[in-house]
C-alpha cells in the first residue's frame, strides 16, 4: 500500500522560465490537497529553484548538474515521485482546476490504473501561424471504461491520433502500471519520444482505463515546445541538433524500421515500433498500416518548404520500395497531396467543431496570454470541477470495432 500521496505531478523543465511559472500556478490551484509537485531541472540555465520565487512547501526541485536527453530527464523525474497516481505535465502545459479531484473520482468509482482525458488545445501568443492564442475545449464526450489495449491497433491503423493512448502525458497512471513496465524494460522510457512510447505502454500494460469525455487538462503549445522545434525548426526555440546529441549520448535512437520525417505519423509509427520490440512483438493484434501510415505522412508533409518535402518524400519512397502496398499508396497520396508549402495551423476555424466536437475560441477576445488563464477559461465556461459529468454524461465500453471519434488532426509530440 502506498505512504506517498495520492497524485505525483511531475514536471520535466529546461530553459523555460517564462511558461513555468504558469504551469506550475494550474497544478497548484487544485481542489484537493493530497498531492505533490515535482520539478525536475534539466539544467536549465539560470537554476529553476533561482528563476522561482517563493516554492510552494508541496513542490521538491529535483535537478541535473549536466543536460540529460528528455527521455533520461522524465526518467529521473518520475523515479523521484511517491505517488500512488504519477501524472506527466509540460511546462508549456497546465491542469484544469478541477483535475485531481475528478481523477480521484473516477478512480474510485471505476476501480482504474489509469484515467486518462483528451485535453484542451492552448496555442500560446508565441506560437507559429495563424491560430496563436487560439484554445479548443473538447465537449460532448462520452467517457469510456475498459481495458485499453485496443487503442494500440487504432493507432497503429492510424484511425485514432497517438493524442488518444493513455500517455503519462495525459493521463494518472497507478505506480504498480509503472513497475510493472519497469521491470520488464529496465526503465520506464526506452524511446527518445518519451510521451508517445509510454502512450503504447500503458496501454499494453493497464488492466482497467477511464477515458473521460471531458478535459483534465491543457496542452499547451509554445514557441519554444519540443514539437515546434522538431517538426518546425526554423520556428522553436529548441535546438534539435543537441536534442539528437543528447539522445546518441544516452543510446536512444529513432526506430531503423520507420523512415525518421518530419511528420507526427512518423512519430506515432516509430514508437508503435519501438513498444513492439520491447513489449508485444509478435502479437498479431498489433500491426502497422503501411498504406494509411504512408497517406497521413504526405498530408502533413505537403506544408513543408520544397526542399524539405524533396528529402523527406525521397526517404519515404525509399522506405516503400520493398512494400508493394506501400507504394501504392504513397504514389496515390503524392497525386493527391501537392506540395503546397503554408503556415503551421493545427486550430484553423473558430466557432463549434462538430466533428471534433470541441469548442475554439480566439482567447484574446478574452484577456487571455498564458496556459493558466487559459485554464481558468475552460472552467468559467463549462464549470467541469463544479458539475461533473454535466458535459459528458454517458458512459461506454471499450470496443475496438467502434472507437470514438478521433479529437484533433494532430497531437502534440
Amino acid at each position: 500500500m502506498s505512504t506517498g500521496p495520492r497524485f505525483s505531478i511531475v514536471i520535466p523543465t529546461r530553459n523555460r522560465p517564462r511558461t513555468l511559472p504558469f504551469t506550475l500556478r494550474t497544478c497548484l490551484n487544485q481542489d484537493f490537497d493530497d498531492f505533490e509537485i515535482v520539478v525536475a531541472d534539466n539544467c536549465s540555465e539560470p537554476p529553476v529553484a533561482q528563476s522561482i520565487a517563493d516554492v510552494p512547501e508541496r513542490v521538491r526541485i529535483v535537478r541535473s548538474e549536466a543536460p540529460l536527453a528528455l527521455s533520461d530527464n522524465w526518467e529521473s523525474a518520475v523515479s523521484h515521485s511517491r505517488g500512488e497516481f504519477v501524472t506527466v505535465v509540460g511546462d508549456d502545459d497546465g491542469l484544469l482546476p478541477g483535475a485531481l479531484a475528478n481523477a480521484d473520482r473516477l478512480i474510485r468509482k471505476f476501480a482504474a490504473d489509469v484515467v486518462t482525458s483528451v485535453q484542451a488545445m492552448y496555442l500560446w501568443p508565441d506560437t507559429p501561424g495563424p491560430s496563436a492564442g487560439r484554445l479548443a475545449i473538447p465537449v460532448m464526450r462520452p467517457t469510456v471504461v475498459g481495458s485499453p489495449q485496443h487503442l494500440i491497433g487504432q493507432v497503429a491503423a492510424f484511425r485514432l491520433p497517438y493524442a488518444r493512448l493513455p500517455m503519462l502525458y495525459n493521463s494518472f497512471v497507478r505506480r504498480d502500471v509503472l513497475e510493472r513496465l519497469r521491470s520488464r524494460m529496465g526503465r520506464l522510457f526506452a524511446d527518445p519520444i518519451a510521451d508517445v512510447f509510454s502512450g503504447f505502454a500503458v496501454a499494453w500494460a493497464a488492466r482497467m482505463c477511464v477515458q473521460n469525455g471531458e478535459p483534465l487538462g491543457v496542452a499547451g503549445l509554445s514557441s519554444t515546445s519540443n514539437g515546434i522545434a522538431t517538426l518546425y525548426p526554423q520556428k522553436g526555440g529548441v535546438d534539435p541538433a543537441e536534442f539528437d546529441q543528447l539522445n546518441r549520448r544516452a543510446g536512444l535512437s529513432w526506430n531503423p524500421a520507420v523512415p525518421a520525417i518530419r511528420a507526427l505519423a512518423a512519430v506515432a509509427a516509430h514508437s508503435f515500433q519501438q513498444a513492439a520490440d520491447r513489449l508485444f512483438a509478435g502479437d498479431r493484434r498489433f500491426q502497422l498500416d503501411e498504406a494509411a501510415f504512408v497517406e497521413g505522412c504526405v498530408r502533413e508533409l505537403k506544408s513543408l518548404e520544397p526542399r524539405d518535402w524533396e528529402h523527406d518524400i525521397a526517404a519515404l519512397k525509399d522506405w516503400a520500395a520493398r512494400r508493394p502496398v506501400a507504394a501504392k499508396a504513397l504514389a496515390k497520396a503524392i497525386a493527391a497531396n501537392p506540395n503546397v508549402p503554408g503556415p503551421f495551423d493545427p486550430l484553423p476555424n473558430l466557432g463549434f467543431d462538430r466533428h471534433n466536437r470541441a469548442l475554439i475560441l480566439d482567447t484574446k477576445a478574452f484577456g487571455v496570454s498564458d496556459v493558466a488563464s487559459a485554464a481558468a477559461l475552460c472552467e468559467s465556461i463549462f464549470r467541469f470541477r463544479t458539475r461533473p459529468e454535466a458535459w459528458a454524461p454517458e458512459v461506454e465500453k471499450s470496443d475496438a470495432r467502434n472507437p470514438r471519434p478521433a479529437l484533433f488532426g494532430i497531437a502534440k509530440p
